[in-house]
């Protein structure tokens, strides 16, 4: 009696060299549901630490957002941040590490369409469980700097399994959210759950 369709889609990258770590993320939502569009947003996020020396767990980095959704009251989300990182364990099979900085997000087309300063606070962590398995997450908190006890928070985890056959190919369970203190009207909370089949260039 009804008819609905859920798509998400995206790419990331992520590059080490001795002195670097570049992560390159993005993602699209798309849900319709009886011909009518109840979902519709794409993200794209860029972050990338400076490695210090080989031995050292201090980074510095710079990140940047951009965010869209079609039902915010805004019409797209940017942010910009820098800081310092700290790495409390880098393993082949473990890495864990936390950030601290400041930058500016911005809302354009929305009621403040002006730079608000914000400080950042984050954790990410990877571990592969089996030759096989690997589970991820990240969370990252956006408090403004004027007014207090208005911020933003992303969270992201997921669980991956490598195929064998072929061995280019992985599953991904996945859930994000994203959470806005000064909605204008709108939901303050965005969640997504999604399986995805990962496909290695």
């Amino acid at each position: 009696t009804s008819d609905s369709f859920s798509l998400r889609m995206g790419a990331y990258m992520k590059r080490e060299s001795r002195f670097s770590k570049l992560d390159f993320n993005s993602n699209y939502n798309l849900t319709v549901g009886d011909g009518k569009e109840s979902q519709n947003n794409a993200m794209l996020d860029l972050t990338n630490d400076w490695l210090l020396d080989d031995k050292s767990p201090w980074t510095l980095f710079a990140k940047g957002n951009v965010f869209y959704d079609k039902f915010a009251s805004f019409d797209l989300q940017t942010n910009v941040n820098m800081g310092i990182g700290y790495r409390w364990v880098h393993r082949p099979d473990l890495d864990f590490m936390t950030r601290v900085g400041a930058g500016a997000e911005r809302e354009f087309g929305g009621a403040d369409n002006t730079w608000v300063p914000e400080s950042l606070v984050g954790a990410e962590y990877t571990q592969r469980i089996s030759k096989t398995e690997k589970l991820y997450a990240k969370v990252e908190y956006f408090p403004q700097w004027e007014e207090v006890g208005e911020f933003r928070a992303v969270a992201d985890a997921g669980w991956e399994i490598e195929l064998m056959q072929p061995s280019n190919l992985s599953m991904k369970f996945s859930v994000t959210d994203r959470y806005d203190s000064t909605p204008d009207g709108t939901s303050p909370q965005l969640l997504n759950y999604s399986v995805l089949m990962l496909l290695k260039m």
